[in-house]
């Protein structure tokens, strides 16, 4: 939608070295910036992205001088997972190569990214976001070249999700057998959202309020039940536990709720459920105020 000289004179306070190349109906852009997020958002605001390369102009060693380790096997993919839940632990033990945590709107995400990616001593990296506020800028990353490496991209509705995909994950298969594996593991994966209908009171048990609250169980957004006790609404949104041979129910609490709280919910899910296995566990989830997932 802009002309090449147009694009030029909109990136020039974002670096130096510009150059774009016509080709009919595209543009190739060539430029130096330590601001590759804003140079990637003010092209997408002139059209569409069709590929991208991102290199380290301050570390020019090549991907063959890097020491890969001799394990007696090629390791074909690394898994790194972008989140700003307070998941990180939790991936981490999930065997992933590295968690980038990012915060809102943070400037350096794709340069602090584009280092860590640097670190990987394997060719193929596999890129999964949650729902954070980069997962935007995340899908345009899918089949780019970061600092010679191939980048593929899995964004999920959740951190579970995203966890049971890493939990799936095997470094010695291919790029795409891994896509498939931990996608189909995703969609597997049955995780219920709960979160209050009034945002602005986020007390879960306030004396004043409790009777005035109402929440809400969502799975990939899409409204499943309401009610105004928290037990009552786990109960209707998951499935028919008797078809599950050894159901095991694991609630993450987020971070506006007290730990008073979530111990109260989870006695209480005990007695409901007697004959399954009932984990919490807490995790800054700052959008939900539980996320319920079965398996």
């Amino acid at each position: 939608n802009t002309s090449p000289q147009g694009l030029r004179t909109l990136l020039s306070p974002l670096g130096d070295s510009i150059l774009t190349t016509e080709f009919d109906s595209s543009v190739k852009l060539h430029i130096h910036t330590a601001m590759p997020q804003e140079v990637i958002r003010t092209a997408l605001r002139s059209g569409h992205l069709t590929g991208l390369m991102i290199q380290n102009m301050d570390d020019h060693q090549s991907l063959q001088e890097a020491p890969i380790p001799e394990t007696g096997k090629e390791q074909t993919s690394c898994l790194i997972s972008i989140t700003d839940d307070g998941f990180a632990d939790v991936f981490e033990e999930s065997g992933l190569a590295f968690n980038i945590h990012t915060e809102t709107d943070d400037p350096r995400f794709l340069s602090s990214l584009a280092q860590v990616i640097e670190r990987t001593l394997c060719a193929n990296i596999i890129l999964m976001a949650t729902s954070v506020p980069q997962s935007q800028l995340v899908q345009y990353l899918d089949e780019s070249s970061i600092c010679g490496r191939t980048i593929r991209t899995l964004i999920f509705p959740n951190p579970v999700h995203a966890i049971a995909a890493a939990l799936a994950f095997n470094p010695y298969q291919t790029t795409s057998a891994n896509i498939k594996r931990m996608s189909l593991q995703a969609s597997d994966t049955f995780c219920i959202s709960i979160h209050s209908t009034d945002t602005s009171r986020l007390s879960i048990y306030d004396s004043q309020s409790r009777n005035q609250l109402q929440y809400i169980s969502t799975i990939e957004g899409n409204e499943v039940s309401r009610h105004s006790e928290i037990p009552a609404l786990i109960e209707a949104s998951l499935p028919d536990l008797e078809a599950y041979l050894d159901p095991i129910i694991t609630i993450y609490r987020g971070a506006h709720v007290s730990e008073t709280d979530a111990n109260d919910l989870f006695m209480e899910l005990e007695r409901k459920y007697p004959n399954t296995s009932i984990s919490m566990l807490f995790a800054n989830q700052s959008n939900s105020l539980y996320l319920v997932s079965l398996e």
